[in-house]
């Protein structure tokens, strides 16, 4: 999906409650949600889904950079959006359907401070695995199901 979900669910919100947050940005679901959210014949995608198309825009130091919008980011942030992904400075934050135990599941992030996934060069230099408590409300961008 180019566009984070926008379906309104039991345990979705709009970011800082505002609706106008929601027609622009997309709903934040909790994991739980998140994980029925994607409509019939889509999916939420799992770690490794993720990390391959990360691989497929030229890796997770660059993903950030090709995948983020052109406009909207603080600092210089802005990406490329080579792809028409179009990752949104709110909602920067996507679940996986990868879950680490049961109070626990991995996310992917990008930031405004470089054009990795993650932050992998502000705050490691290496990659990282971020995760996030199940309750959290992070975007969701769905995949569609192989045929």
């Amino acid at each position: 999906m180019a566009e984070n979900l926008n379906f309104q669910m039991l345990d979705s919100f709009c970011y800082e409650n505002n609706p106008a947050n929601c027609t622009e940005y997309g709903r934040l679901y909790t994991w739980i949600t998140a994980t029925s959210a994607c409509p019939s014949g889509w999916h939420l995608p799992g770690k490794s889904e993720w990390e391959t198309l990360f691989s497929a825009v030229g890796g997770k130091l660059y993903a950030g950079r090709a995948l983020k919008s052109t406009s909207g980011w603080e600092y210089g942030g802005n990406g490329e959006d080579r792809y028409a992904f179009s990752v949104l400075p709110a909602g920067n934050k996507f679940w996986t359907s990868t879950e680490i135990n049961s109070g626990t599941a991995y996310y992917f992030f990008f930031s405004h401070y470089d054009d990795s996934v993650n932050g992998l060069v502000r705050y490691h230099g290496i990659g990282i695995d971020a995760h996030a408590d199940k309750i959290a409300g992070l975007s969701v961008r769905c995949l569609k199901d192989s045929e």
